[in-house]
């Protein structure tokens, strides 16, 4: 799972992306990195060598933090080493969807972001002193697709989801529960701020 810091770089096409999990990462690796970027030696760490950012376009995914949250823990209570930690005897014991996400929430407060799937999108764009990288290129995931092509006009559409729909009954939890949602964003402020203000601004375009 990617580290803070981690971008994969095609230096022939002069472009990095930043890698957010359950943002389409996996899609970038196959189309643009044939799967590997480390074994291709174009995996890199602009934490540990700034330098490497000079010159190239930095791209990152982001998406909906409702979608992302639920497609991220997903993936935790079904695969990740995680699981154990998600899957706490409060977590056990619900009878509904809104239960189990009020449970991982707590869980999240008692002992932080515990894994990658669910840590905030912004952790992944920023430098250690917590600022955005500059001159940072925001992609939504929503229009993945027509920016690869715009790079790579071979792009097939392709996209490699993990686990599909599996997000959903968690997902509607949320919309459906005011209280639940503002919990969220509690959690997850600065990624709604940063989400809201690029629909905003793609809006009035």
């Amino acid at each position: 799972m990617a580290k803070k810091g981690t971008i994969y770089i095609r230096k022939d096409l002069g472009v990095g992306f930043i890698p957010i999990p359950k943002n389409g990462s996996s899609t970038i690796r196959g189309f643009f990195f044939d799967w590997d970027p480390m074994k291709s030696g174009d995996h890199f760490n602009f934490i540990e060598s700034p330098d490497i950012l000079k010159n190239i376009r930095v791209i990152a995914i982001l998406s909906d933090p409702e979608i992302r949250f639920s497609r991220g823990i997903t993936e935790v209570i079904n695969r990740s080493e995680s699981s154990t930690k998600i899957r706490t005897p409060e977590f056990n014991r619900c009878n509904n969807t809104e239960c189990e996400v009020n449970s991982i929430l707590n869980q999240i407060e008692d002992i932080g972001f515990y894994d990658a799937h669910i840590k905030p999108q912004i952790y992944f764009i920023t430098d250690n002193k917590g600022y955005i990288l500059e001159s940072l290129e925001i992609w939504l995931l929503k229009d993945l697709t027509t920016k690869i092509r715009e790079i790579d006009p071979r792009y097939n559409g392709k996209k490699e989801w993990s686990k599909g729909n599996m997000k959903n009954k968690y997902l509607d939890s949320i919309k459906g529960s005011n209280k639940l949602k503002c919990r969220l964003m509690s959690f997850y402020e600065k990624d709604y701020l940063l989400y809201n203000s690029i629909i905003q601004s793609q809006t009035k375009q």
